[in-house]
């Protein structure tokens, strides 16, 4: 759950720091090319791929965890 949590807070946060935090010279310049509505789905990828990659070391992490090496 805590990892979930993480992960949907890091959309946001890039997004911030993407387009507020970092100087406009040196912003990915998608909104120049996708629409708003677009930008959000293609943050929203981002979280869901974020996710599912923690969740697949979390589960390799626990495998190699419990073997005693």
């Amino acid at each position: 759950m805590r990892t979930m949590l993480v992960t949907a807070a890091l959309g946001p946060v890039s997004c911030v720091v993407d387009y507020k935090a970092t100087p406009k010279r040196f912003t990915p310049g998608w909104e120049l090319v996708f629409s708003r509505s677009d930008m959000a789905l293609i943050y929203l990828s981002m979280v869901i791929g974020m996710f599912g990659g923690s969740l697949g070391k979390s589960s390799s992490y626990r495998k190699t965890e419990g073997k005693g090496a």
